[in-house]
């Protein structure tokens, strides 16, 4: 593995004690620390007091004990004197109060003077380790966030880079109004100073508000960035988030710009299924599949009614590398004494190694007991690509909804369930469709017209695309379009959107002083589809077919009758169109059949929820989540470098939490036995 690691916070502890832990890590087999992410108080202590020797100290142990080190810009926590000296460099929240003392995450982003202070810690840290060896690659700030722990700043230096943006973007205030619906509500603003948040009843409002926030945080860490590389080029810099589809931040132009990715993913029993989703969407989110690395994962059992401590957490890590992680870091070295974060470390208090330590132990053994590091090889290609609206998780975000998450992992959750592993596309105009037999467009909201181009041109040589949920009904500001939608694709579609409606309970009165339509009780109705029964959840949509053919229709809801799934031709392509948000079983029927359609060979039956079959660089890897038994109906063909399973009349029996790897071979499917060196073969 590249790095393998933990997050380390020396200042915690006694001077005394850190040669210790690093003779404790080498052990463990880590090569690498994470530091420095909330020691600004300690760096500097004083305002233009900058202390910098217990740091090298550290360094130098680090050097000494073969273990590397992701440096952290420190700016997630401003030190106690700045925040009461300097009060408009904390967020200024709508009611007029600023972030609690013992917060982090509270600076404003706009403000003159933190990012005074926040340039010179960042350029005295980057001149003060540019020629030491351990410092390979830095991590700025700490899982950005425009709302974070502490609220939306509502601060005069916020709203006014928030109007300038909009100034810049519409040219003239007629302009705004007419894209912003001022008309109604009275809304039309007479100047600019006049536009001000919060905005509560207006979603698109709100959402232009939290895109304007979240390039001011981008911009901050990127000028970072920029501070690091002129010290010293040859540093990777990236940063972590724990975010996939629901975020403020623009991730895609974030990650794209600083070109490698960090994700913090924390293991527990009934969250797993997402997080598949999730390291897929972090293996493409710079614009292109590569690796990437895990800056914070639990090295630890959250579900302590669970026994097996290494059963438990064994799956996840072989998940990560299985989707593309090259190095994986645990959160943290050792538990808290103040219980700023309850959760157990790989030390407890008393830093004496336990449980947690002697888990990722056997886990580092096992990962080196295999013939080559799986964490270095490409990723398989993938036949399947999702395409991820990064302008619509903004809107969604806004809302307070989970729509677009929700919409995203469960495509992802019935691919996989069919062994078919997808990759994840960030909507741009750069994006390579060619390489896809089918392309699914789950809430992709607002279209550009080169990006429709793109979508074009791959059904007219092929390719096989299928949408779902409110294709290009948004305008670019967030606000619904007044044409028919999808817009600009209706031909390609062969279809018109006449009307959508929210599923909300019947029982409700919408007009108690409920402004907020996702804040109804939602409800759903029932289907009888594609042989069996779903859900339609949240909305459907009426369909007006212009050229398209019914595959499947609505038995129930306002809409019955009208379609639930189309197909058409399009040039040598075909486009499918899904129009209800439909439950897990559903979206799990609606793919397959949309699968089907295309060609792809599929198997009878579904992999059990629990089970992962994933490839990478010329090995498969099977992966049981839970703590029962499960099967899959294939033997898979090869050398077994990892894994007891059961063979048994055609299929494979995985035992609580086993994880089988496979390396690619030629052996015969029928031949089970023993390789001269011992190892299993299938």
């Amino acid at each position: 593995m590249k790095y393998f690691g933990c997050a380390y916070y020396p200042e915690a502890w006694e001077r005394e004690r850190w040669e210790t832990d690093f003779q404790l890590m080498r052990d463990l087999g880590f090569n690498m620390v994470r530091l420095g992410e909330f020691n600004w108080g300690k760096l500097e202590p004083e305002e233009g007091v900058f202390r910098f020797d217990d740091t090298l100290a550290v360094l130098d142990l680090a050097d000494q004990y073969g273990i590397r080190v992701m440096m952290c810009t420190p700016t997630a926590a401003v030190p106690k004197w700045m925040a009461a000296r300097y009060p408009e460099t904390q967020k200024l929240r709508a009611d007029g109060t600023r972030p609690e003392c013992d917060s982090r995450q509270s600076y404003c982003p706009s403000s003159p003077k933190f990012r005074f202070f926040a340039d010179r810690i960042v350029s005295r840290m980057a001149h003060a380790f540019r020629d030491h060896p351990a410092v390979v690659m830095w991590q700025l700030d700490n899982e950005l966030s425009v709302e974070a722990a502490t609220g939306l700043c509502v601060c005069e230096s916020c709203v006014k880079r928030f109007q300038e943006a909009l100034r810049k973007q519409y040219g003239t205030l007629d302009a705004f109004n007419r894209a912003w619906n001022g008309a109604f509500w009275s809304g039309d603003f007479s100047s600019w100073e006049d536009l001000k948040p919060p905005f509560r009843f207006r979603r698109s409002w709100k959402k232009e508000y939290l895109r304007v926030q979240g390039e001011l945080f981008s911009e901050l860490v990127l000028h970072h960035r920029d501070l690091l590389k002129r010290e010293n080029p040859a540093w990777t810099v990236t940063t972590n988030n724990p975010a996939m589809t629901y975020s403020e931040i623009r991730l895609d132009h974030l990650y794209g710009a600083l070109g490698y990715a960090a994700c913090d993913t924390y293991a527990a029993s009934d969250n797993i299924f997402r997080y598949r989703a999730f390291w897929d969407f972090y293996r493409g989110i710079t614009g292109k599949q590569q690796p990437f690395m895990v800056a914070e994962t639990g090295a630890f059992n959250q579900v302590t009614a669970e026994p097996d401590s290494f059963g438990a957490l064994k799956p996840w890590f072989w998940e990560m590398i299985a989707r593309g992680a090259e190095s994986i870091l645990y959160f943290r070295w050792r538990q808290s004494v103040m219980g700023e974060e309850t959760h157990p470390a790989l030390l407890p208090w008393s830093g004496r190694p336990g449980r947690a330590y002697r888990t990722v132990r056997r886990i580092r053994e096992q990962f080196d007991s295999l013939p080559e590091d799986l964490s270095a090889l490409p990723p398989a290609r993938a036949e399947i690509a999702i395409v991820h609206d990064a302008a619509s998780g903004q809107y969604h975000a806004s809302r307070g909804s989970d729509a677009l998450y929700l919409g995203t992992t469960r495509i992802h959750l019935a691919l996989t369930a069919l062994g078919k592993n997808p990759d994840f596309l960030l909507m741009s105009e750069t994006m390579d469709l060619s390489a896809y037999r089918v392309v699914f467009l789950p809430f992709c909201e607002h279209v550009p017209p080169r990006i429709a181009g793109l979508f074009r041109e791959y059904v007219r040589s092929g390719g096989c695309l299928a949408a779902s949920g409110h294709l290009n009904f948004l305008e670019e500001s967030g606000i619904c379009r007044r044409e028919v939608y999808p817009y600009a694709m209706t031909d390609l579609f062969g279809l018109e959107i006449a009307e959508c409606r929210e599923l909300l309970n019947s029982q409700t009165d919408a007009n108690m002083g409920v402004f907020d339509i996702s804040a109804l009780p939602k409800s759903s109705v029932e289907l009888s589809c594609f042989g069996g029964t779903a859900r339609a959840e949240r909305f459907v949509e009426e369909l007006l077919p212009k050229g398209c053919s019914v595959l499947e229709t609505l038995s129930s809801s306002c809409f019955c009758g009208s379609p639930l799934l189309t197909r058409h031709a399009f040039g040598n392509g075909v486009t499918f169109y899904l129009a209800a948000f439909l439950d897990v079983p559903g979206v799990r029927l609606a793919v397959r059949r949309i699968l089907n359609e295309c060609g792809i060979p599929l198997p009878k039956t579904d992999l059990p929820p629990e089970l992962s079959r994933i490839e990478r660089g010329g090995y498969r890897f099977y992966i049981n989540s839970s703590s029962r038994t499960v099967e899959v109906e294939e033997i898979p063909s090869g050398r077994i470098v990892l894994g007891s399973p059961e063979f048994r009349e055609g299929r494979t029996l995985l035992g609580p939490y086993e994880v089988l790897i496979v390396q690619s071979g030629t052996h015969h499917a029928a031949d089970i036995g023993c390789a001269p060196d011992g190892d299993k073969t299938a």
